[in-house]
This record gives structure tokens, C-alpha cells and sequence, in this order.
């Protein structure tokens, strides 16, 4: 069943009668729409803004005075073997549609709102998409990016694209609807500028996302988080920053990481989180077995957490607006500040296992380094040999060298949607222009340290903050 058009009213009287929407008082006199205020979601999948933003969304719901607008970055157009089968296109198709709705549903519920779901084409920036409303207060918008499931799926043109348009400027192939008909190719730039027009066209006064350091965790490393939640919100900081001005009031909460946390949610705030995530699980074959919800999702029931600043850690994440330097895909010398030498590739080798060094500058490619996205952090490619960055043997010893090495691939998972990845050649970086930057490996958390001597090799070492690791990224 392909779900276009109206959803129909009777599910809505189904609502009601079951006590999932509550009728409006009949002397209740009409709110001025949006009085107060404006909420616009990003997220990246069907039930991501029910597990994650909830109880905060499911309350904004329910405000007669609050106008809300959840973008939907991703489609679920995919299949699992021994999971959720979707054998033919229009299975995948028809499974998309179907967490389409059950979302509408669950927002339908948590609103109060009885009636119509309508749909309409919507356009920002030339990026086509679609546009479904409740009322004059309640909204989403369905982009559909492939979904990173879908990247085991043999034969498909549809794979899992979101982390890749952000990382490396992949093309996205949003799948076609009704409301978007034409096949649209979108690179980065243009994903970006549909994120802003989104921004401009509702003028959101509050924004709520996912955590765009989830793949900065300690326990990330055991790949408990998804790319596509990074991705996601990276994106829109990414629009924000190229938008300029004041931002409105940006949230950001911890996804999967939330349950590595202690329950902090009341018992009726659980249930009734429950209840609404219920009303969108009957629509998802994945969770919807034996006429019941999985018991899976029972840590985000008891759970909501946000994602502040002394959780993010004050990282300088991969972004190609924003941050003063260093930006996504840019090139850069790395100077130190106690020494003056520059990260260089001894001897301009191109081989695996070539060791960095601290020479003085010579302005050849091997002391200047591509900067890209990672899993994790940031990939440092020398220009000359477009390998990466790397620690020795993968230690995590103080005083292990640095070497250059081939980039090992991205895995993903297609089941746990867990994201591995190799952490020894992700950097992290803190810091700014002024005070300089610190830059940590992922995977031993220590920091790159300058020789003292020229020639002497670049090692990682415990963080003190010493003008040995603090480093200058002069664009090259």
C-alpha cells in the first residue's frame, strides 16, 4: 500500500476513541497560531525526533499556542534480510511511506488535532521536497535522503548517502515522490542551502536536534551511535553558520548514547512518552512484531538528555562554514608555536608507514595537509601522497611516533546501524586563532607533539597544553 494523499479520517476517530487525542473543549476559544512561538525539528529519521526529542516535542505538541515543524532529512527506503525483508522496490517504497506515517500519527496524537493530515509540494533553494500539515500549526517536511541502511542492498541506486554528501560531498538521490517527482541529484552546497531556506521560509524561533558529537564519545568506539544523527545536525549548524545573523535558540540532545545514562524521567512522563511512540510503531515492520512494540526502545522511555556544550566537548567538528579554521576539505600547513616546524612527511615519501616529522618550511605538498570528515574526528591527508594521518601500530602509548598510512574504509552495519571505523586516524581538534590549536588522536586521546629538534619525529603525548602542542593551521 503507497500511502499518498490524505491520511484518512477514520484513523483520526480511532484516535480519539482509544484517548490518544484529546478533543478540544467545546468553549475553548481559539489560540492566535504560533503565539508561542515557533519550533523547527531536525532530525534524520522516523522516530528519532519520538525517541530522542521526547518529552520536550510531544509537550510542544500539546501547546495549542506552539506552531511546530519537524524536517525530515532521510527516507527509509531499504531492506533487512531476516529483519525487516523488503524485497521489491515497492516494498522498500511502501515501508518509507509507511514510518511516514506512523510519525504523523504519533504527532497526531501527542497534538490533540483531529482531522486531515494534507500534503503539498515544497521547494527551497530549487531542492524539491514534500510538505505535510495538520491544522495551521503542525508540520513536516520529507526531504528523503537514503537512508544508511540502505547501503547493504544490492543492486540499488538508493544507498545510504547522508553521511557521505556531508563527509565527502557525495551526491544524495532523494527518492521521488508525488510531491517531488523528478529524480534530484543534491550535492553538499545544495543540501545546505535547502536547510536554510527552510530556516528563512518558517522563522523558527526555537531549533531542536541531535547530538552533532555523537562520534566523539568514549563509547563511540564501539560504533554506539549513527552517522546519519551526526550528519544530520551537522548539516544544519552547517546552514545556520552560512545563514549569518543571530541564531534562534539551538537544542541539541544525545541519541543512542542518552541510555549510557541513568533513567531521569518520571513515571508519567515514561508512559506517556510510550503511549505516543506507540501510536508510530504499528508503522514500523522493524519494531512491529506479533502485534506488539519490540521492548527495545524501553531506555528512551525512561530517558531524555541533552547534548550541552560540556558534552560536546568543545570540539572543532568538520564543517565547511562556521569555524574561523580549520574548514571541510581545506588545506593547511600545521605549524607549531614552540618550535616554528611545520608537520612534514619525511622525505616526501609516499609509502605506508612514512613517519611525520617537524621540519622547517619548504612549501612542498608533504607539509600540507587536506582536511576531511571522519568518524570520529577529522582524517589529515598530505597533499603529496593523499594518505592519512595515523599512529603508529594503533598504540596508545605516550611518545608512539606518528606515520602516514593508507585510509582504511569506512564499515557499516546494516543491522545495528553501529558506524566502525578506524579511530588511530581521526584527529581531534580544540582551539582557535588566537590561542592555537590542540589536535588529539581518537583513538589514544593523545596529543600531537612537535619535536625539538628539526627532522625529530612528531609523537603523541598526554595533554598538557604546552606550546609543543599547540599548533597554527595557516591555509595552504
Amino acid at each position: 500500500m503507497r500511502f499518498t494523499g490524505r491520511v484518512s479520517g477514520v484513523l483520526s476517530t480511532a484516535l480519539l476513541a482509544a484517548g490518544l487525542v484529546a478533543a478540544p473543549p467545546a468553549d475553548a476559544a481559539p489560540a492566535a497560531p504560533c503565539s508561542g512561538g515557533r519550533v523547527l525539528n531536525v532530525v534524520a529519521h522516523h522516530d528519532d525526533d519520538l525517541l530522542f526529542l521526547t518529552p520536550d516535542l510531544i509537550n510542544d505538541l500539546a501547546n495549542p499556542d506552539v506552531c511546530v515543524r519537524t524536517l525530515f532529512l532521510v527516507g527509509s527506503y531499504y531492506s533487512r534480510d531476516g529483519v525487516a525483508p523488503h524485497p521489491t522496490d515497492a516494498d522498500k517504497y511502501a515501508y518509507m511511506e509507511s514510518r511516514e506515517v506512523g510519525d504523523r500519527q504519533a504527532y497526531q496524537a501527542a497534538a490533540g488535532i483531529p482531522g486531515d493530515w494534507q500534503h503539498a509540494p515544497y521547494s527551497a533553494a530549487g531542492v524539491q521536497a514534500t510538505t505535510w500539515s495538520l491544522g495551521d500549526r503542525v508540520s513536516t517536511v520529507e526531504l528523503r535522503v537514503p537512508d544508511a541502511a540502505a547501503s547493504n542492498d544490492a543492486g540499488t541506486m538508493y544507498k545510504g548517502q547522508l553521511w557521505a554528501l556531508y563527509a565527502d560531498n557525495q551526491e544524495a538521490w532523494p527518492i521521488p515522490g508525488a510531491d517531488a517527482p523528478v529524480q534530484q541529484r543534491l550535492n553538499r552546497e545544495q543540501v545546505l542551502a535547502f536547510v536554510q531556506g527552510v530556516i528563512d521560509d518558517y522563522q523558527p524561533t526555537v531549533i531542536n536536534t541531535e547530538d552533532p558529537s555523537a562520534d566523539h564519545q568514549k563509547s563511540s568506539m564501539d560504533g554506539n551511535f549513527h552517522a546519519d544523527h551526526v550528519a544530520a545536525t551537522r548539516l544544519l549548524v552547517g546552514a545556520l553558520n552560512r545563514r549569518g545573523g543571530a541564531w534562534p535558540r539551538v537544542t541539541y540532545y544525545r541519541d543512542y548514547l542518552a541510555r549510557e545514562s541513568a533513567p531521569n524521567l518520571d513515571g508519567a512522563t515514561q508512559a506517556r512518552k510510550q503511549q505516543i511512540f506507540e501510536a508510530y510503531c504499528p508503522y514500523d515492520d522493524e519494531i512491529y512484531r506479533s502485534g506488539s512494540c519490540q521492548p527495545d526502545y524501553v531506555d528512551w522511555y525512561q530517558r531524555q538528555y541533552y547534548a550541552d556544550s560540556p558534552w560536546r566537548g568543545y570540539y572543532l567538528w568538520p564543517m565547511s562554514y562556521g569555524f574561523e579554521d580549520p574548514k571541510l576539505d581545506q588545506r593547511y600547513r600545521v605549524v607549531n608555536r614552540a618550535t616554528g616546524l611545520y608537520l612534514d612527511v619525511s622525505g616526501s615519501s609516499t609509502a605506508d608507514q612514512a613517519p611525520l616529522v617537524g621540519f622547517t618550511p619548504t612549501g612542498n605538498p608533504n607539509q600540507a595537509f587536506t582536511f576531511k570528515a571522519a568518524l570520529g574526528g577529522w582524517n589529515l591527508r598530505p597533499v603529496h601522497s593523499n594518505q592519512c594521518l595515523d599512529v603508529t601500530g594503533s598504540s596508545t602509548t605516550a611518545g608512539t611516533p606518528l606515520i602516514q598510512f593508507h585510509c582504511t574504509a569506512v564499515t557499516i552495519n546494516p543491522v545495528d546501524v553501529a558506524q566502525m571505523f578506524s579511530p588511530n586516524q581521526a584527529f581531534r581538534i580544540r582551539g582557535d586563532h588566537t590561542n592555537g590549536y590542540t589536535i588529539t588522536n581518537a583513538n589514544s586521546g593523545l596529543a600531537l607533539t612537535s619535536p625539538a629538534q628539526t627532522g625529530g619525529a612528531v609523537t603523541q603525548a598526554p595533554t598538557a597544553g604546552t606550546p609543543d602542542q599547540l599548533w597554527d593551521l595557516v591555509p595552504a
